[in-house]
């Protein structure tokens, strides 16, 4: 009998013990449950904040006007969320160039969600406007107030890619004095603000800003020969430098990279200018001092962002040399856009 109520007792422990490890099983998987669908439900919170992020940059591109919580550029550099629930996204643009292939652009946003609770969660959106840039496609840009669409080439010497024809001009050259392949003459520095027009009209007033809000070629008649007073050495520096005339994600060459361009030549005249890929042609000059023409089909000079001193740098060639030099920043010359 008590060997009976022994074996009970046992076998009432093993199946209470059972029943109680069941219950702490489903209780384990009951919080996990919960904890997964927190988790769930932070992920989405933290994915609105990082969408919210994108949209208000694709709004500022599309609309070109201000955002309080974004930056002043148009389009944007950034974008600051705050949904005030505990979600917030930082969204950046990034423009096309060396770090972003798309011709469009390419925008980030990153979003979290914290409820101070430890379930935090973040979450990442990356989207690509437009299609990958290769060199060789054609590019689409606004340039005197029209719309306007140049090849691009490659030169595989020097791995850059550059437009296939100066500012302005209304074709690619079929020869060093083709006359419709000149472009237009830039002073050193300004904008696409139609001054570079070869029979644009003339102003002996030079301008205190970088934009003089007028199309006159303005002539620089006494020293440093410059349309700007005081000088501004930070004009044309890179993609997003001040005045740049390029399309977005191209830019003004240096000093060194001209060089190399002129280094790659089968010869070192308008001949071998010509005969590089970027057929470069001699446009001649727009005179800083008097606004006149000259060495037109027989002088090349091209413009490049660096500084030289109170001049800027610039390639120079004719029938018998190319070689690179400082020159007044007054000057027109032409301007052939490099890839960034």
């Amino acid at each position: 009998m008590e060997k009976e109520k022994g074996s009970a007792i046992y076998f009432t422990f093993i199946v209470l013990s059972i029943m109680l490890a069941t219950a702490l099983g489903i209780s384990v998987l009951l919080i996990g449950q919960i904890k997964l669908m927190t988790g769930i439900e932070n992920s989405v919170v933290a994915f609105y904040a990082t969408d919210s992020g994108i949209e208000n940059i694709l709004y500022q591109k599309k609309m070109e006007a201000g955002i309080s919580n974004c930056s002043g550029e148009i389009p944007p550099s950034y974008c600051s969320i705050d949904l005030n629930n505990g979600a917030s996204a930082q969204a950046t643009f990034t423009p096309s160039g060396a770090n972003c292939l798309y011709s469009d652009g390419c925008i980030k946003s990153v979003g979290s969600y914290s409820t101070g609770s430890g379930n935090d969660a973040q979450r990442a959106i990356e989207i690509n406007l437009g299609s990958i840039f290769i060199c060789g496609d054609p590019i689409t840009f606004i340039y005197k107030g029209n719309l306007v669409t140049y090849g691009t080439v490659l030169n595989p010497t020097t791995s850059k890619c550059w437009l296939d024809r100066n500012l302005g001009a209304r074709q690619v050259a079929t020869a060093y004095n083709d006359s419709d392949a000149y472009g237009d003459l830039f002073q050193w520095g300004r904008l696409d603000d139609q001054h570079q027009t070869r029979t644009s009209g003339t102003t002996t007033n030079l301008s205190g800003s970088d934009v003089p809000g007028h199309a006159n070629f303005i002539r620089g008649m006494g020293s440093p020969y410059d349309w700007r007073s005081p000088q501004n050495n930070n004009l044309w520096q890179g993609v997003s430098g001040n005045n740049n005339p390029c399309p977005v994600g191209w830019r003004l060459p240096t000093d060194a990279e001209l060089d190399a361009e002129r280094a790659s030549w089968s010869s070192q005249n308008y001949n071998g200018a010509f005969a590089s890929p970027l057929k470069l042609t001699a446009g001649g000059v727009r005179s800083g001092g008097n606004a006149s023409l000259y060495g037109v089909g027989s002088f090349g000079h091209y413009w490049g962002s660096t500084v030289g001193g109170s001049d800027a740098r610039c390639l120079n060639f004719s029938s018998g040399y190319a070689y690179m030099s400082s020159d007044d920043r007054a000057s027109g010359f032409s301007v052939r856009c490099l890839k960034d």
